[in-house]
Parts: structure tokens; sequence; C-alpha cells
């Protein structure tokens, strides 16, 4: 290990000894600044600067939700084709985090979303069910279903992250 002493500062330079956690990771806003801090007063400009289309979105704000999507058996290739296109437009938006595409193990003729959006709900439903993908995709969705689709919004309680990485 070299060791060098710059302006005061001792300085090593080798192998960590120690495992280091990441700090994205690991670093939460809510854990680490109280709700009465000086910082979440600024954010309502922070917000309205960076992000003036979410209105009265907290930048930690996100939403998710579920949705079932019970096809009728003829049209199940069309409507995954079509669900497929879809789930890759929207994995570009700024504000998608991500969705999870499942088949229910009770009813193999309906497929489950789960997806998280970085805004909020209003948001979600004024602007991105709006976007062209969506309505080319909405138009089609009725005749492919055998019953009405479910969306299920969640709130989120409190979350867990792997600490086994």
């Amino acid at each position: 290990m070299i060791q060098s002493v710059q302006l005061g500062l001792k300085v090593m330079i080798g192998h960590r000894q120690v495992e280091q956690a990441a700090l994205f990771y690991e670093f939460s806003l809510e854990k680490h600044i109280s709700a009465d801090h000086l910082l979440r007063s600024v954010e309502r400009f922070v917000e309205t600067a960076v992000w003036p289309n979410y209105g009265s979105l907290s930048m930690s704000q996100t939403i998710s939700f579920i949705v079932h999507l019970p096809v009728k058996a003829e049209a199940r290739e069309a409507l995954y084709s079509s669900l497929v296109k879809v789930l890759d437009e929207m994995s570009n938006e700024p504000d998608f985090v991500n969705t999870y595409l499942h088949r229910s193990m009770e009813d193999s003729d309906t497929l489950v979303l789960y997806e998280t959006w970085a805004c909020s709900a209003q948001y979600f439903q004024d602007y991105h069910l709006k976007k062209a993908y969506r309505v080319e995709y909405e138009s089609k969705l009725k005749n492919m279903l055998k019953s009405e689709r479910r969306f299920e919004w969640l709130e989120l309680v409190k979350s867990y992250e792997s600490k086994g990485r």
C-alpha cells in the first residue's frame, strides 16, 4: 500500500479491505433528510423548473399499478404481439421506471402487468395514456378481451431491496 501526504491529507492507495455498499442503491432521501429540513422547502421550486408537467408531484413520488387483461383464447397471439410493441415503446418514456408482464397461473388466458412510473396517477392518465402508440393499442384491445380489463392502483406502504449484492 502506498501512502502520500499532500496539504495535510493522508491518502491511501491500494485495495479496499472492507466491502462498500453502492451509494445510489442504498441512499434514500426520506431516510436522510427530515420532512422539516430546509432542502424539503425548495423541492417545489426544483420540480416546477425541472418537471413542469408533473403538477404537485413530489420528486420521490412514483405510482405503481396492476393491469389484468383477460384475453380471448383466439386473440392470444395478437394481444401479446400488440402488448409487446406498447411495452417496448413505453420503456423509452422518461418517467417509465419498470414493468413486468406475467401470465396468471389461475387463468392462462389472463395477462397481468405490473407497472411503475415516476409521475402521478393523474399525469399518467392525462399524458401517457394519450400517446399515439397507446391510442392505437387501445383501439384494438376491446375486441381481444373476453371481459373488461381491470386496473388496480397501488399505494406504497414500504419497500425492500435485496441486501445480498
